[in-house]
């Protein structure tokens, strides 16, 4: 119990969006790669409610 082996560390990004989908998938790329080598196993991203996309 309590071993390393037991933990899972989870890494969340959020960013801002720009108008050109290459840009954002090339951020999103560089985020995910920060978190893994500040030790995530797993990475999720921070979406925005569907309310605000309305704006």
């Amino acid at each position: 119990m309590g071993s390393r082996a037991d933990k899972v560390a989870i890494g969340l990004i959020q960013m801002s969006c720009a108008p050109e989908p290459r840009l954002n998938l090339d951020k999103a790329i560089a985020k995910i790669e920060e978190a893994a080598r500040r030790g995530a196993q797993i990475v999720g991203e921070r979406a925005k409610p569907l309310a605000l996309l309305s704006l």
